[in-house]
């Protein structure tokens, strides 16, 4: 009998330990694949933090400036390319435009005119002084379309501009929101296996108590 018992003991010491190195070997291929999963995802390290609804909001706010820049450049470029404009009517140019480079101009193109069409009411067309006043309407009108063309074109770089930073910010920010996504997925994946690990170990602990109070 006692040669009975003390095999049962042996064989359910070796069942016990073989369960013990099977455990543990398990904890090791766990943590294994927690460290290869974070390090394929990135997780690791101060480059691994994760993307935030914060980081998202903050790009988001810069588009919504980017886009009100854009609607603000076409619009100027828009006032720009009207024909009234071109022709340097009243009115139909921006006030900053006009004060800063187009409205002294303007201002020659508009007394030019007045001087012209006064003096050709009164003066036959080949009168010296009238023809003296159509030259200097005509170096009025060219001075002023060179100017307005110098100011489009400015305008339409500065539209594009405007557009291209646009498009980048959109570009971040769909990027961001699939970041967002993705980290989401891989947080969810990482906690199941470091939960697992979680109930490995405490599996383990438990039995290799038990063995120990069997000794």
């Amino acid at each position: 009998e006692a040669t009975s018992r003390g095999d049962t003991n042996r064989q359910t010491g070796t069942a016990l330990t073989s369960r013990l190195n099977g455990l543990r070997e398990r904890v090791r291929q766990s943590e294994d694949q927690i460290v290869k999963f974070k390090e394929q995802k990135n997780l690791v390290g101060n480059g691994g933090k994760p993307v935030t609804e914060e980081q998202l909001a903050a790009v988001n706010n810069q588009l919504a400036l980017a886009k009100t820049r854009a609607a603000e450049a076409k619009t100027k470029l828009d006032q720009l390319d009207n024909p009234r404009s071109q022709a340097g009517e009243r009115g139909a140019l921006p006030e900053a435009i006009n004060s800063q480079t187009l409205g002294p101009l303007r201002q020659q193109l508009g007394e030019a005119q007045r001087r012209a069409t006064s003096l050709g009411l009164a003066l036959g067309p080949l009168h010296p002084e009238l023809q003296a006043a159509q030259t200097t309407l005509r170096d009025a009108q060219r001075a002023f379309t060179e100017e307005i063309n110098r100011v489009r074109n400015a305008a339409r770089i500065d539209y594009d501009r405007a557009i291209g930073n646009e498009k980048s910010l959109q570009a971040q920010v769909d990027s961001l929101k699939r970041d967002i996504l993705s980290s989401g997925r891989d947080a969810a994946q990482l906690g199941a296996l470091e939960r697992g690990l979680e109930v490995d170990r405490a599996v383990y602990e438990a039995l290799l108590a038990t063995a120990r109070d069997e000794q």
